[in-house]
This record gives structure tokens, C-alpha cells and sequence, in this order.
């Protein structure tokens, strides 16, 4: 049975350990505040075989924890057992096979999402850009107009921008297909401008990557752009991830473009990857047919 200073030895060891293989912070204290509940609980928990651990998800699945939740605590519980082996404190691992079966719901959540005229208004702000205003403009234009992926962004070349035909080419990644989409008539103001005058004001480097940072070289994160506008929404997230989302909702949702014109715009590779989106339309007809179908 292990004792509370056994455990906060093991904790102080397992930081270490996750430290030295490059593991943010972040990602330290999650995985410490998962074992220390373990351990917490669960007193013989170090000493855990097999049969152990399938009696301890058991137990978890009584507690009605989503799916994710669970299978995340499985990925800390193998990191653990992990540091446990690496440190010879135990020769074996009692879950390095063990998998959970169940999948994760990757709907989107409506409270999430945002609307179009929430988006547009923090473009059209006037203050709260930072030095490189039009950059943040442009970044947070091609968001929200064309639904780009971070990575998409970030990768973009200044060749992709076609100003005389107002045209955005997206290349083809691991995730995402080629595609072309028209400008928005407030967008080449804002292109213009930066490509123009502000990029070539702060570029320290030759490089043909659309959006550079404060430093003149291509930037390789684009998450200052978002501060400013945060404290709009506290409650959400504002992130390129989320936006995307929203743009593809507002897409199938509000200007109900059908599936297969919606996964060609976004780049979707699978069409089960478009249907996601619209739970939303579905939950709001289930919601009407039991208001007012007779047998409701």
C-alpha cells in the first residue's frame, strides 16, 4: 500500500522523468493531478496488475465519465507505469495493452461555435490590432472568410493570394485537399495593405510565407493575434480552430450549401466529416416534430 510520502515521491520523480523527455508544463501537471487522484483512490494502485486495471475502469465506467475523459486517464495511467519500468521500480506494465472500446463524439457543440456577425464584429474594430495590425487582420480575415486551419495559415505562400482574379488557393496537407476560394470585397483592402506597406516594413528574411512575425521572419505561431479580443468572449473560445468550426456551421447551417459543396470548400477529406456539423439543423427538427406531430 503506498503512503502519501511514497506518492509525493513518485510524483516529484515522475515530473522529473516528463521533464527531461521535453513534455510542456501544462502537459506535466495534467498527468500528476491524474495520478495523484489515482493514487489518492486507488492506494495499491502501483502495485496494479492487469486484472487490476480492468476492475479499475470498471469501477471509472460507474462513475458515467465520458468516453474521452476515460480514455485520457488510460494514456496518464500507461505514462505512470511508464515512469514505473523506465525507474526499475517494477518490471513490468500492467496496462501497455489494454484498450478501451467506445468512441469519442466528435459533434460540435453549439454553445462553442460563433456566429458570422460575432466575427465580423472583431474585424470590424477599429482598435486593438497590436504593431502589426494588418497582418492580424489578415490572418483573422482568411479565418474567417475562407475557414482556413491554423496550419493552412501558417504554410500559406504569397503566390496563393491572387489579387487580380480574388482568389485564396489552399495546398493540399495531410489533412486537408487543394482548393480555391474567392475573396471577400473587404479583403483585398486589407491584402493590399498588408503585402504592401506593412510586410514589407517588418520583413528581416527572404521569405515568401504570407505572415511574418514581430521579428520579420515566418511566423510559426499565430495565437497573440487572439489576446486582444478575448476578454469579447471569456466564456469561449476564440481560436482558429473554433472559428473554422463556426465558418463550416455558418456555411452549412445558415447558408444551407449542401454537404458535398461544404466538403470541397473546407477541404474535408470525408463527407462524415461535413455531417458533424449538422446536428445542430437536426436536434432543432427533433425539438419541432415533438411540439407538433399528433403522436408527440
Amino acid at each position: 500500500m503506498i503512503t502519501l510520502s511514497r506518492i509525493n515521491k513518485h510524483l516529484a520523480g515522475l515530473r522529473i522523468w516528463m521533464d527531461a523527455k521535453g513534455h510542456s508544463k501544462r502537459t506535466v501537471q495534467s498527468y500528476l493531478h491524474t495520478i495523484r487522484m489515482f493514487l489518492t483512490t486507488d492506494p495499491w494502485g502501483d502495485e496494479y496488475k492487469y486484472a487490476d486495471i480492468i476492475a479499475y475502469f470498471e469501477k471509472v465506467s460507474k462513475s458515467h465519465l465520458h468516453i474521452a475523459t476515460k480514455k485520457l486517464r488510460l494514456v496518464h495511467l500507461k505514462k505512470y507505469y511508464d515512469y514505473l519500468v523506465a525507474t526499475n521500480y517494477r518490471r513490468d506494465h500492467p496496462c501497455a495493452r489494454f484498450h478501451l472500446s467506445g468512441k469519442t463524439d466528435r459533434s460540435v457543440i453549439q454553445s462553442d461555435l460563433f456566429s458570422m456577425e460575432e466575427l465580423e464584429a472583431i474585424l470590424n474594430m477599429e482598435d486593438g490590432w497590436g504593431d502589426q495590425p494588418e497582418k492580424n487582420k489578415t490572418v483573422m480575415s482568411l479565418l474567417i472568410y475562407q475557414g482556413l486551419s491554423k496550419n493552412e495559415l501558417l504554410k500559406m505562400k504569397i503566390s496563393d493570394i491572387d489579387m487580380e482574379n480574388g482568389i485564396i488557393r489552399m495546398r493540399a496537407n495531410r489533412k486537408q485537399l487543394a482548393r480555391e476560394l474567392e475573396m471577400k470585397p473587404k479583403q483585398f483592402a486589407i491584402l493590399h495593405k498588408y503585402l504592401n506597406e506593412e510586410r514589407e516594413k517588418w520583413l528581416k528574411e527572404d521569405t515568401d510565407t504570407l505572415i511574418i512575425n514581430q521579428y520579420g521572419k515566418a511566423a510559426s505561431i499565430i495565437r497573440y493575434t487572439f489576446e486582444p479580443f478575448k476578454q469579447i468572449y471569456p466564456d469561449r473560445k476564440l481560436e482558429p480552430a473554433t472559428i473554422r468550426e463556426s465558418v463550416i456551421s455558418h456555411w452549412l447551417n445558415v447558408q444551407k450549401i449542401p454537404m458535398e459543396q461544404v466538403q470541397l470548400m473546407a477541404g474535408l477529406r470525408w463527407i462524415s466529416s461535413v455531417e458533424r456539423y449538422l446536428h445542430l439543423l437536426k436536434e432543432e427538427e427533433q425539438e419541432i416534430l415533438k411540439k407538433f406531430h399528433p403522436m408527440g
